[in-house]
């Protein structure tokens, strides 16, 4: 649904509701973006204060919910060289080099903002939540235990708070995934301790799993990480990467392990393919939500993803063609799919030599003894008791390509879709899809998925980063590109959208291009002067109109046909209205015009249908 409202007059109350809604009492100068002088690389969020913190190149900011600057932290440029081993005291040859800040991560326990640049072999800082000028860890000293991030530009890392249990104690962590740099660390899985605890210092990897952190496989697959998320006691990567053949196609796959897994025991990757014949093999971005009730309905009914209810976690993920073709698609995949397929996976290793049916469908992409996993038959119920493994299962697991995981494509665009949220109002579910471009798409995700508006101010020019995330109330959306970051509010939201105009000075003109949906509710009251309405066809069923109070003129023009089960009301209005209905006017609608003041026009063109209510009373005209 596509609004716009020429009305000058409201133009700042619209600006207003948006940035009191985001930080309370604002100034009229205030806006809804920030600039940065630098490519930002990392957006996040604390969600108990609304605070943005961008990691930008050089420089960390800190903003309040409504982008205002609250305080900066500068973390470049810094002397190094790509050869130097920290501490840089010791080093040759350096130069100043920029800090590509790479991972960002809110940790709430002690307050802090977790920060890992590119400078120094990819070393972390903790910074204050609520004043990121003020350092609360640093330490360029510990040695390669600690170098978490990557020297590349290139690569990409993603992070997530955990939880690691030893001794007894529950230890603050993160979980990280690091795609390869010739001068990095191995380790593309590593948990990063946040605390001292005996001979572990801060950031240090407590977890050595060699499978997942030797130097051969590493630089074999080239990995690219685009999401780390964590839901019911499992931490999952989305990533692609090749197949470790000469051929460097891309292929998206979703690993998981255990949050409680001190070995990387449970450790699986899962080949997630999207559209006809996988062409749609890298992934760009995802998110992780709850469908709706609607959305849940039509997955369900679809057959393709099982049975989906409205509170299960579905992957939304956009992914374009491995050679970067000038088009991309939305895919989505139920997380209890994906852990299904899983299952099935780790089962047949236990159990069926590895095969689902007869044939094999279990890789082992890490080890070059292959030949020696997957041998024994170990009873069906040992999953149920080993459910994060054990030692007998020292090499992380991997679907071949013949039991990937198949989606069909949602929608497509004929850019590249970079990033992608999505929020459910009412039971229904909305897709902000935003592109190379720079602009951001709403899409109604039900069995015919149909793109209806592109908000806005979303039109920014500049690529849009996967870092596209909502408010905690999810009222406003907040946009990043390369360099900068705005809030939008998501009011056009389509469905059983509300719309209220109160005490209006002067004259509104809402345009609605097709279609209405169902459900609408619009408000007007109090308005001074005349409104104008204009529907393109069609307007659904069950839309509730009201007009109250108005002191001078209305006109509603609607294009055929008008549908089943509408309710227009009209109170108390001072001067006429004009309603022109073109063939036909379904049954069952009911027109009420109440203490019409003035003289009402109605025009319906043959035929009336049968069942139609005309409500006029008590008018003085």
């Amino acid at each position: 649904m596509a609004i716009w409202v020429q009305a000058a007059p409201l133009l700042p109350l619209l600006l207003l509701f948006c940035l009191s809604a985001a930080g309370g009492p604002l100034q009229e100068e205030a806006v809804l973006d920030f600039p940065s002088k630098t490519a930002i690389n990392n957006v996040v969020q604390d969600p108990r204060s609304g605070r943005v913190y961008l990691g930008a190149v050089n420089t960390i900011y800190q903003l309040d919910a409504a982008l205002r600057e609250e305080a900066r932290a500068e973390t470049g440029p810094r002397e190094d060289a790509r050869t130097c081993t920290p501490p840089v005291s010791a080093c040759q040859d350096t130069k100043p080099s920029p800090n590509v800040n790479k991972l960002l991560l809110v940790h709430p326990a002690n307050g802090s903002l977790i920060v890992c640049g590119s400078r120094y072999r990819g070393i972390c800082s903790l910074l204050n939540l609520t004043n990121v000028e003020q350092q609360l860890y640093y330490s360029d000293s510990k040695g390669e235990r600690t170098y978490v991030a990557s020297i590349e530009d290139g690569v990409a890392v993603v992070g997530v708070m955990s939880t690691y249990v030893k001794d007894g104690n529950a230890f603050n962590v993160f979980l990280v995934g690091k795609g390869y740099g010739s001068l990095d660390s191995s380790k593309l899985i590593s948990t990063r301790i946040l605390q001292d605890y005996r001979d572990w210092v801060v950031f240090e990897s407590i977890v050595e799993a060699s499978t997942v952190q030797a130097t051969p496989f590493v630089p074999k697959y080239l990995h690219d990480f685009r999401h780390a998320f964590k839901e019911e006691g499992f931490v999952y990567f989305l990533f692609s990467r090749t197949m470790g053949s000469t051929d460097n196609k891309n292929f998206t796959f979703v690993s998981r392990l255990c949050e409680d897994d001190p070995h990387y025991y449970s450790y699986t990757e899962l080949q997630l393919n999207c559209g006809p014949g996988n062409r749609y093999n890298k992934v760009q971005a995802a998110y992780v939500a709850s469908p709706g009730k609607e959305l849940a309905r039509g997955m369900t009914e679809s057959g393709q993803y099982g049975q989906v209810l409205p509170w299960h976690k579905v992957l939304f993920m956009v992914a374009s063609p491995y050679d970067d073709s000038a088009d991309s698609a939305l895919c989505m995949y139920p997380l209890k799919a994906i852990n299904e397929r899983l299952v099935d996976l780790i089962s047949a290793c236990y159990s069926d030599s590895g095969k689902i049916a007869g044939t094999p469908a279990v890789d082992i992409p890490y080890s070059s003894k292959t030949d020696e996993f997957c041998t024994s038959r170990i009873d069906k119920d040992t999953l149920n008791n080993f459910k994060c493994g054990a030692d007998f299962l020292p090499a992380p697991l991997a679907s071949k390509p013949e039991f990937a995981l198949q989606a069909e494509v949602v929608i497509t665009r004929t850019s590249i879709l970079t990033a992608v949220a999505v929020a459910v109002e009412n039971d229904h579910t909305i897709a902000f899809l935003g592109n190379s471009l720079g602009e951001v798409y709403k899409v109604h995700l039900t069995t015919n998925p149909e793109v209806y508006s592109r908000g806005p101010g979303d039109t920014t020019g500049e690529r849009v980063n996967k870092n596209l995330f909502f408010d905690a109330g999810h009222s406003h959306l907040y946009i990043t590109t390369e360099k900068k970051v705005q809030c939008s509010i998501t009011s056009s939201r389509k469905f059983c959208t509300v719309l209220h105009y109160h005490s209006v000075q002067y004259s509104i003109t809402v345009l609605y291009s097709p279609p209405l949906p169902f459900c609408t509710v619009l408000h007007y009251r109090s308005v001074q002067s005349s409104i104008t309405v204009l529907y393109s066809p069609p307007i659904p069923f069950c839309t509730v109109l009201h007009y109250r109070s108005v002191q001078s003129s209305i006109t509603v023009l609607y294009s055929p046909p008008l549908p089943f089960c509408t309710v227009l009301h009209y109170r108390s209005v001072q001067c006429y209205i004009t309603v022109l209905y073109s063939p036909p006017l379904p049954f069952y609608t009911v027109l009420h015009y109440r203490y019409i003041q003035s003289s009402i026009t109605v025009l319906y063109s043959p035929p009336l249908p049968f069942c139609t209510v005309l409500h006029y009373s008590p008018e003085t005209v």
